[in-house]
């Protein structure tokens, strides 16, 4: 899959890369009653540099880019 490829260019490590299905799922799916919608892919930044570099990538390559904020 190119997009974890290329995301795995971006933060550098494979452990905060996920295509487990549990973890898309409980990503795909929030407060809203519309319903959700698995993601291909979930990634874990740990600095503003790699958010700013991923949303960048999707906003060249046209993926929609939803956050999920954890505290």
């Amino acid at each position: 899959m190119k997009l974890r490829e290329d995301l795995l260019q971006i933060v550098g490590e494979e452990s905060r890369i996920s295509t487990n299905e549990m973890v898309l799922i409980q990503h795909g799916h929030g407060i809203s009653y519309h319903p959700g919608k698995l993601p291909d892919v979930v990634v874990f930044p740990v600095d503003k540099e790699e958010v700013r570099r991923i949303v960048r990538y999707a906003n060249v390559y046209r993926y929609l880019c939803p956050h999920f904020k954890i505290a």
